[in-house]
């Protein structure tokens, strides 16, 4: 396969990313609120990261963008060397683990 005629789409702007960092911010807060003490430092570390990625939004968003790429060669080196349902169960166990 060539790499130099395959366009990646990694079907997400700038504005959806900065968009759902906005949001999960707003989650991670109300959580927090209730949140016991084992809970609370892991979502404060959470909001923490997702604070540091708003203040330099192009960054981290160029930066996302680059590991999604990566993620997908990762996965097209795999093809047909797995199952596919395998690579999909693993990948939706990884974006729930925050990966």
């Amino acid at each position: 396969m060539n790499r130099d005629n395959i366009t990646i789409q990694t079907g997400i702007t700038l504005e959806d990313y900065k968009s759902g960092l906005k949001r999960r911010e707003q989650e991670v807060t109300e959580r927090l609120k209730q949140a016991l003490v084992q809970e609370r430092q892991i979502l404060e570390k959470e909001k923490a990261e997702i604070e540091r990625r708003l203040a330099d939004t192009e960054a981290s968003y160029q930066n996302f963008v680059k590991e999604l790429k990566e993620r997908i060669d990762q996965l097209e080196a795999l093809r047909g060397q797995v199952p596919a349902d395998t690579l999909l169960d693993q990948s939706r166990l990884e974006d729930e683990m925050g990966r």
